[in-house]
């Protein structure tokens, strides 16, 4: 299991109503930290898959790497083909 470190935050009771309801009520985690954890990493994983994403649409537009993935896609097509 990770380290534990307490942190405290100002949160709204909007928030705090909801963490508590979906540890107690909809059993999202065992606990409200559990809670707040898996919601961070769930926000973590969307934000860092689309910064990604961007990555890949710019890469995309740019001709040189256009260029670049053509020659890789040419020099594996010969070998990752089955011998004669």
């Amino acid at each position: 299991m990770a380290s534990r470190s307490k942190r405290t935050y100002n949160l709204s009771e909007t928030t705090i109503h909801r963490v508590r309801e979906l540890s107690e009520e909809y059993g999202a985690a065992r606990t409200q930290d559990a809670v707040v954890d898996l919601a961070v990493e769930r926000l973590y994983v969307e934000l860092r898959e689309h910064a990604e994403a961007a990555r890949w649409t710019t890469a995309a537009a740019d001709p040189d790497f256009r260029a670049e993935v053509r020659q890789i896609a040419r020099d594996l097509a010969a070998a990752e083909s089955w011998p004669a």
